[in-house]
């Protein structure tokens, strides 16, 4: 009689709480999984070189590449939470998003749909869990950084209809971020020769290493032209395509000067007339070849 006592209460409380105490306990005190989702995979581990993805994923040679990345080593606790039916993979990714943001975390990189690159890569590459797995255009991801921990999000809607959230929480003791060093831009060159473009790493918040990472590889190839391509977001379209276009002017005038790289460097702004490249940022660089 006791044993069915026991089950009894325990089934009640699962009821109540269909995440389990546990799966509560693992997340920051700050930080809520949606309500009535129901946690499907947990891990904890200990990371030396847990790679936080802050651009569009791709596939190179059988490689997975990014423009940036944050490298982090640290305690990583992974949670796969499958969220209600009626639920859409937007209204997950907001909750939490909006919580991020009210506890002051840092947005570092956020995309959506195709933007973010093909999701078979961050369920296979960047998660390791095939089941988040699903429709491209209904995939969305971010970066933060919170005082307390480096947060991952994705959310997705397998070919089945539902619904899953992916949530891994870093607590890290090293953090190294992606500028452009020798090698990075070694690999940022490779890029734009493998598909003709690239995302100018660390643009806009490094601009002389931008500047001096475009200087070099045009010294490099005596054959390379280049169209450089500015982003920026605002509501007003004309007023963002006019200060875009000032914006490329002025790097390609800082980029060419005093080194006769001019004609191999032309300008252009598009402002935000290409919402899906700016995937929530402010401002995006992007290097085409031609």
């Amino acid at each position: 009689m006791q044993r069915y006592i026991m089950r009894a209460l325990l089934i009640t409380a699962l009821a109540i709480n269909p995440l389990g105490v546990v799966a509560q306990a693992a997340l920051p005190e700050w930080l809520s999984p949606v309500p009535l989702s129901t946690l499907v995979d947990r891990k904890e581990v200990y990371s030396e070189d847990y790679v936080i993805p802050l651009s569009q994923v791709t596939r190179i040679q059988g490689l997975l590449r990014m423009d940036r990345e944050l490298r982090l080593s640290g305690n990583v606790t992974r949670h796969t939470y499958e969220l209600l039916g009626g639920n859409t993979p937007e209204q997950g990714f907001d909750m939490i998003r909006s919580q991020l943001i009210e506890n002051s975390a840092e947005i570092l990189f956020e995309c959506n749909a195709r933007s973010c690159g093909a999701s078979n890569l961050w369920a296979n590459d960047v998660f390791g869990y095939a089941t988040l797995f699903g429709a491209d255009r209904s995939q969305s991801y971010l970066a933060a950084r919170h005082p307390d921990a480096h947060i991952a999000l994705y959310t997705i809607r397998r070919g089945n209809g539902r619904v899953y959230m992916q949530l891994d929480v870093v607590h890290s003791d090293r953090a190294e971020s992606a500028d452009v060093t020798e090698d990075e831009a070694l690999e940022w060159s490779e890029l734009l020769y493998t598909r003709g473009y690239a995302e100018l790493t660390d643009w806009p918040g490094q601009e002389s290493l931008a500047i001096r990472a475009l200087q070099n590889l045009l010294e490099a190839d005596a054959d390379l032209n280049l169209r450089l391509v500015v982003h920026l977001a605002d509501t007003d379209v004309e007023q963002s395509l006019t200060a875009a276009q000032t914006m490329a002017e002025r790097v390609r005038d800082q980029v060419v000067l005093g080194n006769g790289l001019s004609d191999r460097l032309q300008a252009y702004g598009v402002g935000a007339l290409v919402p899906s490249v700016l995937a929530g940022r402010e401002q995006v660089l992007v290097v085409i070849s031609y």
